[in-house]
């Protein structure tokens, strides 16, 4: 019903050169057509599409929710814009579509921003001094443990994750397990 919604919607504005592509596998093929991506969540914690994206070199329209913030370098890598406004978002879109070489230029410097910030190494590599910081008890609270493995994580498990940490840290701060990782950290 949805779907039927929509499709008559699009044919009420006379939009014909757009496709429903529905569940994908693999949105490389649809990102490698694309000059820019729109992303017009009201909110999600991390999109993975969007990093996606941008390691394919497409310049990003998205909005100000969520982990996007942290992923798009507004006006660099991309355009972020209020979540729900369709009138800012529209604009952005154009704007690529209108001027090809900008798109071009964010998207390049879109794929650059994930090298230098979001690859697995970088990921694993902060979650490691995150979780040092905790066992050191150099951690300020809970919240802000919360918040930065939000940030860093790159999938669906963060919460998962952040939820066995958050039970982790409530239980104890011992001081035979800070020794522990400590000399299991030296001897790797």
């Amino acid at each position: 019903a949805r779907n039927r919604s929509l499709l008559a919607s699009m044919k009420q504005l006379g939009l014909t050169n757009v496709e429903l592509l529905g569940e994908l596998d693999d949105v490389r093929s649809v990102f490698g057509r694309a000059h820019v991506a729109a992303f017009p969540a009201l909110l999600d914690p991390f999109p993975l599409a969007v990093l996606e994206a941008m390691t394919m070199g497409r310049a990003v329209v998205g909005t100000r929710s969520g982990g996007m913030g942290e992923q798009v370098a507004d006006g660099v890598t991309g355009t972020l814009v209020p979540p729900g406004d369709a009138v800012a978002l529209g604009r952005a879109l154009l704007r690529y579509l209108e001027d090809r070489p900008a798109a071009q230029r964010a998207g390049a410097l879109a794929a650059a921003r994930v090298q230098e910030h979001f690859t697995l190494e970088k990921t694993i590599s902060s979650f490691a001094a995150l979780l040092e910081s905790v066992v050191d008890g150099n951690a300020p609270d809970r919240r802000s443990v919360s918040r930065e493995l939000l940030a860093l994580s790159s999938s669906s498990s963060a919460v998962a994750v952040r939820q066995v940490l958050e039970q982790g840290l409530r239980l104890f701060r011992p001081h035979g397990y800070r020794h522990a990782w400590r000399k299991n950290r030296r001897n790797s």
